[in-house]
């Protein structure tokens, strides 16, 4: 077995599974945003990602109670609740800019423009997190935002209202990450973390959907539905896998979601894929991979150092 592979735990490949299996039901969900924007406001998937979160999550419970760890008395802590609060807020703002700025422009072209977070994240991570940020890693990281470059140069595009929205967004999905990261080092249940979510959500929409909701047909609902209930299902998927990798892993993995962009575009949109565009998601797949690895290889270190 090569070297590189003998390097990644178990641990680190299933949160790598997680964040592939996750970003390809956000794709989706953003695709069905998409369609369905030229009929209802985009910001709706947001109520609806959290009416179908509450029933997801209430089955959950009901099937795995007691649910280790599950502990309400732990929001009443010292301090707890901000961060919880904090994180429903970014999430549901970061969803809303990125969901419009998609009914803006090309799915393709927002879809990587919000894969520009993972430069955000890594220094986030650093100062909030005290995440070690050696050279290998930044030059790495660089090489991934490179990639995103190739693929659509936000300065070649220019700065129109949707691009302002996406590179906004993708700060913003930065932040949500790290903060993921640290509400599961101070061991909160991803049950609780996701329901603070959706009630932020919930509270927010709920006046725009009830002023809208005339503009509904059987087809856009499913649409809006679907869109809400994949996003979802992508933030359970990320929730669980930072237990086992780090903020910046999960960002650079998530990385992928440029390929699946272009295909959704591709196939649905009639957008155009250059070879440019293969080669910046190329460098973006290297890019991920060399992060993983040098992240994986530092912890092997300091546990050894142990």
């Amino acid at each position: 077995m090569p070297k590189i592979f003998q390097n990644i735990d178990k641990k680190t490949i299933l949160g790598t599974l997680l964040v592939f299996i996750g970003t390809l039901f956000g794709t989706t969900g953003q695709t069905f945003i998409k369609i369905s924007s030229s009929q209802i406001n985009p910001i709706h998937a947001i109520f609806w990602r959290s009416i179908s979160g509450f029933i997801i999550l209430f089955f959950i419970y009901i099937k795995n109670r007691p649910i280790k760890g599950f502990n309400l008395d732990i929001i009443k802590g010292k301090n707890n609740l901000k961060w919880y609060i904090l994180r429903g807020l970014i999430s549901t703002l970061s969803a809303l800019t990125l969901f419009v700025a998609i009914a803006k422009a090309d799915i393709s072209e927002i879809g990587t423009l919000s894969n520009i977070n993972p430069i955000f994240t890594v220094f986030i991570a650093y100062f909030l997190l005290n995440e070690k940020l050696s050279t290998k890693i930044v030059l790495t990281t660089f090489l991934g935002i490179t990639g995103v470059f190739l693929i659509r140069n936000p300065f070649v595009i220019g700065f129109e209202t949707a691009h302002l929205l996406v590179l906004f967004s993708a700060s913003l999905i930065a932040f949500d990450l790290v903060l993921l990261r640290k509400l599961n080092i101070l061991n909160f249940h991803y049950i609780l973390i996701i329901a603070i979510m959706l009630i932020t959500g919930f509270i927010f929409t709920l006046p725009i959907v009830l002023s809208e909701i005339a503009d509904y047909t059987p087809y856009y609902f499913i649409l809006i539905f679907s869109a809400g209930t994949f996003d979802l299902i992508t933030q359970i998927f990320f929730t669980k896998a930072a237990r086992y990798i780090s903020s910046g892993s999960i960002s650079m993995i998530a990385l992928i979601s440029v390929f699946e962009f272009m295909i959704w575009g591709s196939l649905i949109f009639n957008e155009l894929v250059t070879n440019i565009n293969i080669m910046g998601g190329l460098l973006i797949i290297i890019s991920a991979g060399s992060i993983i690895y040098l992240k994986n290889k530092d912890k092997k270190r300091i546990k050894g150092a142990d």
